[in-house]
Formats: structure tokens, C-alpha cells, sequence
């Protein structure tokens, strides 16, 4: 008997009878056959010798004893061959040790999920005990460390049944280590972005206490000063906080139109209804206007201007204002990095302020 064109040596010997013994002893798998020739249905010509196989539910299946190297070309014309035929191939090994992979290994181990499947004594003993076909499964188990992504080696005895079987893949493994791996850095992207979020809010948060809160006399050196270091957090984020605290009034007076309009009621002024911000922008503050509007729509608070509005004084003097929008008067214009601010401070509108 030829292996590779020289005398079959005794460890591959020893392997085949083990892997055949372990089939015998399921009486599930029917037609047990050492190196049977497996011919093509489609071209006779086309033809392999597994090592052994075997029959089960229908599905014709290829056992090969893995011992000495198989180029990687070999390893993915197998798979062509016994996947166009409907029928599985299964790679075994006698033992394995991670520690001390052979190239060949490794190809095996990307082919198949980072699962490697052995059948030792041990395992053979077991398929007897058990009447079933039983399989010594090697794998790797993704872990998340400190470092980022790594790996660590299990090893167990397991069912055939308790396998997954991937025929379009021709994959056989007890551990979906590739799904675990993506579940691991979608956690992880998760928490980090969740992080991030948290963050940004607790930015956000800083920012529009200071721009809507009203400082009380003498108090605004202090603001400043929180102002001033807020403005260094915001430049790592490639934002720009304009000017100083209390005297950017027009920041100050856009944040607190967007607020009050998403809120419904007035943020950091002194009016008691929505239509008297609406006013003092319309007639301090014409820039904040477009940004007030699209929190309004944002919020559905137009309703809250026309209940509140008397004689239509509103409604003529924001008719007036849109005209000036539509026609590039550039008294309503922002700079962009005044929008990129507006579009981080208030993400609802992130869309409406491109």
C-alpha cells in the first residue's frame, strides 16, 4: 500500500483503523469503506481515495487521516471535489497540541472554523462505550483582554451529533469560534461607543448648563473660567466654542433658542411663553432663527407659537423672516463650524443643520 508515493507508514495505519473502528461502533453510519475509490457523478474521471468513508442519512462522507503535510491547494481541491458531489470531507487528526502546529495544520484550522477534530484511543474507547461516533475536538476560544482580541485552547470530547455540519462551507466543528469572535468586537465596539456617547452627553450637559443658566451678579468670572476649560474639551473634538462666557451673546442666544424650542418653553430667559423667544430672536438674533425653526419641527412645537400668538404679529413677522432665508440675506447665516457646534450640542437636528 502507496501513501503519498512511499510505504504507509504505521502512525497513519494506526489512525485509519482507529477512525473505522469508530465508525463501526455507531451503527448509524452505513457502507464503512477504507480507501474506496470516490468517482465523480458528474465526471467519472474525476475521482479521490479518502482514507475512509462512510454513510449517514443520506450524506456521503470522507474521512482523511491528516499526519504529513497536504499543500494548501490539495486541501481546497478536496473540498471543491466533495462539495460539487453533495457530500462532506472531515480532516482527523491523531492529536494536537496549538503550541506545535505544522503550516498544513494551520490550514486546516482556517479552512474549518479554528476547529481541529482528533480521534485518539480515548476518543475510539468512548464511541464504543457510547454506540455512538465520538470525537475529540480541538478549538479556539476567542477572549476579549486588556490588549484587545485574543485566544485561548479548549479541548473535549464530543458527539457527532453535537458537531455542526457547514456541507457549502465543508466545515465540521463543535465551536463557532468565528461567530464568537465577531460577537466579541461587536460588544466591545458597543462599549465603546456607548463610552463615547456617555461622554459626549456629559459635554453636552456642561455646555448648555452654562449657555442657558443665568449667572447672577459678580458671578460670570467663575462661569468664565468653566467656559475657558470647556472650550479646551471641545477643541479635542475639533469643535469650536466661540469667544468668551457672557460676551458670544449670539452663541449663547442660538443655544437657547434651540433648547426652548425643543423644550416648548423658554431656556435661559426671563419669558414666561415660548412666542416672546420667538420675538427676541426675530428681532436681536435673526442668525438663530433657522436653528430655532428646525427644533421646533423637530419637537412639533409649531403649535405652541400659533396658541400662543396675538392679532397674527407673529405670523407677519415670521412670513418676512423666511422670505429673508430664501433670498441669501446673509444676516441668517452661520459660519459651518458654528453648525458643526450645533450639530454635537444637539444631534436631534445634526441632519436639518448639514
Amino acid at each position: 500500500m502507496k501513501y503519498k508515493g512511499a510505504q504507509e507508514n504505521e502512525a497513519h495505519r494506526r489512525l485509519k483503523a482507529l477512525i473505522e473502528g469508530s465508525l463501526l461502533a455507531d451503527p448509524r453510519f452505513q457502507d464503512v469503506l477504507a480507501e474506496k475509490v470516490w468517482r465523480g457523478q458528474r465526471d467519472p474521471t474525476s475521482l479521490w481515495r479518502p482514507d475512509i468513508q462512510a454513510r449517514l442519512d443520506g450524506l456521503r462522507i470522507a474521512f482523511e487521516a491528516q499526519l504529513t503535510t497536504t499543500f494548501l491547494d490539495v486541501v481546497i481541491g478536496r473540498k471543491t471535489f466533495y462539495r460539487a458531489e453533495g457530500g462532506l470531507l472531515v480532516w482527523v487528526l491523531p492529536h494536537f497540541d496549538p503550541a506545535y502546529r505544522q503550516l498544513t495544520i494551520d490550514d486546516l484550522l482556517f479552512n474549518n472554523n479554528a476547529n481541529v477534530l482528533v480521534v485518539d484511543r480515548e476518543s475510539a474507547e468512548a464511541s464504543e462505550a457510547a454506540g455512538r461516533l465520538m470525537l475529540r475536538c480541538a478549538f479556539r476560544r476567542p477572549v476579549m483582554e486588556a490588549g484587545g482580541l485574543g485566544s485561548v485552547w479548549e479541548s473535549e470530547l464530543v458527539a457527532w451529533d453535537d458537531l455542526t455540519i457547514d456541507l457549502e462551507g465543508q466545515r465540521v466543528f463543535a465551536f463557532d469560534s468565528e461567530g464568537e469572535e465577531r460577537r466579541l468586537i461587536r460588544e466591545r465596539n458597543q462599549a465603546l461607543a456607548a463610552a463615547r456617547e456617555a461622554a459626549d452627553q456629559r459635554l453636552r450637559d456642561s455646555l448648555l448648563a452654562i449657555a442657558t443658566g443665568r449667572a447672577a451678579d459678580g458671578d460670570w468670572k467663575a462661569r468664565s473660567a468653566v467656559w475657558q476649560a470647556l472650550k479646551a474639551q471641545y477643541e479635542a473634538r475639533d469643535l469650536v466654542l466661540p469667544g468668551e462666557y457672557e460676551i458670544d451673546q449670539r452663541f449663547r442666544n442660538i443655544a437657547c433658542g434651540v433648547a426652548s424650542a425643543l423644550a416648548g418653553r423658554p431656556v435661559g430667559y426671563g419669558f414666561d411663553k415660548l412666542i416672546q423667544v420667538a420675538h427676541h430672536l426675530a428681532d436681536n438674533f435673526p442668525e438663530a432663527l433657522v436653528s430655532f425653526g428646525h427644533a421646533l419641527r423637530s419637537a412639533s412645537h409649531q403649535g405652541v407659537l400659533k396658541d400662543q400668538e396675538r392679532q397674527g404679529r407673529w405670523t407677519r413677522k415670521a412670513a418676512g423672516h423666511r422670505d429673508g432665508v430664501r433670498t441669501g440675506d446673509p444676516a441668517y447665516d452661520i459660519l459651518e463650524e458654528m453648525r458643526a457646534l450645533l450639530r454635537f450640542v444637539f444631534p436631534s437636528l445634526s441632519a436639518a443643520l448639514t
